[in-house]
């Protein structure tokens, strides 16, 4: 324990590290990810196939270096982004921890399949904190199967100052859990890549209201892993799952359901129909989100969606840091 504290800082061991149950309180410490080591995906992986644009221009010579490290242009002015915005975070008294580095270009074999890993540059995808509990999702891309191993030591410092630290259950990945079997709901139907054989979730499809969880369906959770979280968390959360019913490509909730504070959210035109949100909303200011800045070379990048403008942080009830170019 004395190693850890050395490692990550020296804070007291009866004050409470892990301690947020919602998306906008003031903000204290957050981890950061890392864009060194991070690998091309495959196209041939299942899950991936479902998300990726690739008539999108360049993305055929992009993924041409499957399983490749990434281009050392695009590492460094991708941590040029991290550092800054870093800074931005320190300055506003805000404690930043990091995994370590970690080379994703080795490859791994399972009983069923094989993969090189992807990349660590998103903990909002990999991990769900709620109240002094952190969870490990169970991804159901092959090749972030590994992505907790940069994370290990700095959860063990948590861990050391009693916070809960758990794993969902492992997902074997077999071919047989990504198909085209059609979901319908409330007479709302779509297609997700994945089926219900086993537990999958993104920490990125689970948004925070107090004792409210929100959750949608979608490529990367389903049904059954959003019942896994509700039993695990017991009586003492509300689970409401909701209907991504405009999005061709259901993936995460952070580009577009997103609270600010305390009744308050904005939320995606393209993805929502705002009447169909659960019924905690009822007395909520909801905020139409306004259409993307055009951005060269992200707007138009065959691995995210031009609502990234609407991935923001809230530091604070009243502060949040938004893109520098999406002044709307």
């Amino acid at each position: 324990m004395e190693n850890i504290l050395k490692k990550h800082g020296d804070r007291a061991a009866q004050d409470p590290v892990v301690n947020s149950y919602n998306e906008w309180n003031q903000l204290e410490e957050v981890i950061v990810g890392r864009i060194e080591g991070a690998v091309i995906p495959s196209l041939d992986e299942p899950a991936i196939k479902a998300v990726i644009k690739p008539k999108t221009p360049g993305a055929k010579k992009f993924f041409s270096a499957s399983e490749k490290p990434y281009p050392n242009k695009i590492i460094k002015n991708a941590k040029k982004e991290l550092d800054e915005f870093i800074s931005i975070l320190r300055a506003e008294n805000i404690i930043v921890r990091r995994p370590e580095k970690f080379d994703f270009s080795k490859k791994y074999i399972t009983p069923y399949w094989e993969s090189r890993g992807f990349s660590m540059s998103c903990p909002r995808d990999a991990f769900l904190v709620i109240g002094n509990e952190i969870i490990e999702a169970p991804i159901s891309w092959r090749s972030r199967y590994f992505e907790s191993i940069p994370y290990k030591n700095l959860f063990s410092y948590y861990f050391e100052h009693g916070e809960k630290w758990i794993f969902s259950p492992k997902p074997l990945l077999k071919n047989d859990l990504y198909g085209t079997e059609l979901y319908i709901e409330n007479d709302i139907s779509k297609r997700c890549v994945t089926d219900e054989s086993e537990i999958v979730f993104d920490a990125a499809d689970f948004l925070r209201f107090g004792k409210d969880i929100v959750v949608a369906r979608s490529h990367t959770t389903n049904y059954k892993g959003i019942e896994w979280l509700r039993r695990h968390l017991g009586d003492t959360y509300r689970v409401h799952c909701i209907d991504n019913v405009k999005a061709k490509c259901p993936m995460h909730l952070d580009t577009t359901f997103v609270p600010l504070a305390p009744g308050k959210l904005i939320v995606n035109p393209k993805y929502y129909y705002t009447f169909n949100l659960p019924e905690i909303f009822k007395s909520w200011d909801i905020f139409i989100a306004p259409e993307p800045e055009f951005i060269e070379g992200v707007s138009t990048t065959f691995f995210g969606s031009i609502w990234l403008s609407l991935n923001m942080i809230s530091i604070a009830p009243n502060r949040v840091i938004v893109e520098a170019r999406q002044k709307n």
